[in-house]
């Protein structure tokens, strides 16, 4: 997700450009606390539970995350191990499960 903000105004964009920006309030307040008024940030959002380790989905939960992450035109999922904390960057215990009908699987490399 790119957050991109020039001055006053904020917005959070998906890869293909979809804005997310109403869906995640909380991100776009604060990005507006930064002391820098113009800038971009390339991540991925997360949700952290109090002890720093991501929110688990669970198995039941997972199938079905996968199923609406493709119906909102997502290439796909990111996730861990519920006991492994969150650490920046890529890590060798992360699992990537793509959406096979998303037009990134159609790139040639």
């Amino acid at each position: 997700m790119l957050v991109i903000r020039e001055n006053d105004r904020v917005r959070l964009l998906s890869r293909n450009g979809t804005d997310w920006t109403k869906r995640y309030p909380w991100i776009a307040e604060a990005a507006l606390k930064n002391r820098q008024k113009h800038f971009v940030i390339d991540g991925e959002a997360v949700i952290l539970g109090a002890d720093g380790v991501q929110t688990s989905m669970g198995s039941t939960i997972g199938p079905e995350l996968f199923r609406a992450a493709c119906r909102m035109g997502l290439e796909g999922l990111v996730s861990k191990h519920r006991d492994r904390p969150y650490r920046g960057g890529r890590q060798k215990h992360w699992i990537k499960v793509k959406n096979r009908r998303h037009p990134a699987m159609d790139r040639e490399l």
